[in-house]
């Protein structure tokens, strides 16, 4: 991390810090916005401690496979950070998976999957899913895997200028104070 960001985040993590020490010694319920749902907005009628700006990657150490993050970096700034170092995350994530298959379980489908098609429809049954998908008239909505897969390739190359300057200091410090004021 260059001085710069480093002083950023320094800074950030501080002024939360005083704020939740302030509501803290006041003994006054406060609620922590971290950007990514609606249960934290002010019209709780609690104060807002907002901490969506702590969205960066902050180290990648290639040697030790460790990246240190804020609380809020979203998966797809995790790759775009590790990627360019050859960390092996999807790798590492397909060998988890097999893992799990050969114990007997299965990952629970929450956000990403790096199966390829066959492999996903081995595992999840692709049968009765098209049983059930025709019975409720659902065939011309995506599928399961259709939702859940990561084209890591594709997911780059749509990336626009914007994208890749939200993440990038000072824009992205700016962002989360515009992000404030407006809550």
């Amino acid at each position: 991390m260059d001085a710069k960001t480093a002083a950023s985040h320094a800074a950030t993590v501080q002024s939360i810090a005083a704020a939740v020490k302030t509501f803290h010694a006041r003994r006054q319920p406060f609620r922590i916005h971290h950007g990514s749902t609606n249960s934290t907005r002010p019209a709780h009628g609690q104060p807002v401690v907002d901490i969506s700006a702590l969205n960066h990657v902050l180290h990648v150490d290639k040697a030790a496979k460790t990246v240190s993050v804020e609380p809020n970096v979203a998966m797809d700034g995790l790759l775009d950070a590790v990627l360019p170092h050859n960390l092996a995350f999807v790798r590492t994530n397909r060998d988890l998976e097999a893992k799990v298959r050969a114990l007997g379980g299965r990952k629970v489908l929450y956000s990403h999957a790096y199966y390829d098609e066959d492999d996903f429809w081995a595992i999840y049954g692709r049968a009765w899913y098209d049983e059930l998908r025709l019975k409720y008239h659902a065939t011309t909505l995506p599928t399961v895997y259709d939702k859940v897969r990561v084209d890591i390739e594709k997911e780059r190359a749509k990336k626009g200028l914007v994208d890749r300057l939200a993440v990038k200091w000072p824009f992205a410090g700016l962002i989360g104070v515009a992000s404030a004021l407006r809550s």
